[in-house]
């Protein structure tokens, strides 16, 4: 039985889900920290796309209670959850590649065991069915992965390492957000470099900045996001802004982020892909 097969819960209406901290050491996290940091990544791909109610849904939060000790954070993971939190992990760690070929594995089961009716009267029948839907679902579970590390292989190539940032930092150890995006090197879809407004409203259309106008929470990060961005109230043009100034390890992160923004992913929620002919400009 494969260790996500241990773990796997069941509610009585049937759906499934895997307890968070039961998840966290088979994806080879040590720390909840780091672990919730990956989840929040997770949990925003599915806010953008589908919204917050089913944001909830899929990463169900509460505070467990603890013997002898105070509650703690807890969370419960749809399948398609945990997937995407696997997705945010090093796919160079053994435990991530056999999460996301276990999670990919299932979900095409799934979808094939919706399409392919059962055979009825029939055991051996279906068992044979059953047997055929799981080894479809592992080959194409297989075939992702060969294109997700494909795909992976290729922004690591586009993608300057999270150390050469530090070079654009100031004196308070920040990146300001119009040298952020001008050494981005990246180029919108209309061929115009990317300038400092169209960063920061592209920043807040992917939710990392909230985008409150005429408040004090304007141009300020999420809490998923705090600690890859910090808001530096400053005086232009005679009124008080909030500037959001980006930390010099997170500048990867949300380099690629913005890239996938302006060249959106063929398959949503998993990895980046670049359209043929744009490598040249967003580099």
């Amino acid at each position: 039985m494969s260790p996500f097969d241990a773990i796997r819960r069941t509610r009585p209406d049937g759906t499934e889900y895997w307890v968070g901290r039961e998840l966290m050491p088979l994806l080879g996290y040590s720390k909840w920290a780091n672990f919730t940091d990956a989840i929040d990544q997770a949990r925003n791909v599915v806010l953008a796309e589908q919204g917050e109610q089913a944001a909830d849904q899929a990463f169900s939060r509460y505070r467990e209670k603890v013997t002898g000790g105070r509650p703690r954070d807890e969370y419960e993971l749809s399948r398609n959850a945990a997937y995407l939190t696997a997705m945010r992990g090093d796919s160079r760690k053994e435990e991530i590649r056999a999460a996301l070929i276990y999670f990919a594995a299932k979900t095409r089961e799934a979808e094939l065991m919706l399409a392919a009716p059962p055979v009825l009267g029939d055991p051996l029948a279906e068992i044979q069915r059953q047997t055929d839907l799981t080894r479809q679902a592992v080959a194409l579970a297989l075939q992702e992965r060969a294109a997700r590390q494909t795909a992976e292989a290729k922004v690591a190539e586009l993608t300057p390492a999270a150390e050469a940032w530090e070079q654009f930092a100031n004196a308070r150890g920040l990146i300001h957000p119009a040298v952020f995006a001008q050494q981005s090197g990246i180029r919108r879809p209309n061929g115009k470099p990317l300038g400092q407004n169209s960063a920061i409203k592209a920043l807040r259309e992917l939710r990392i900045l909230k985008d409150a106008p005429g408040t004090d929470r304007h141009n300020t990060p999420y809490q998923a996001h705090a600690h890859r961005v910090k808001t530096v109230p400053e005086f232009l043009g005679g009124a008080l802004h909030n500037v959001p100034y980006v930390r010099p390890r997170h500048a990867h992160y949300l380099r690629v982020r913005l890239l996938g923004h302006f060249y959106p992913a063929p398959v949503s929620g998993t990895v980046l892909y670049l359209p043929a002919g744009t490598e040249g400009r967003a580099r």
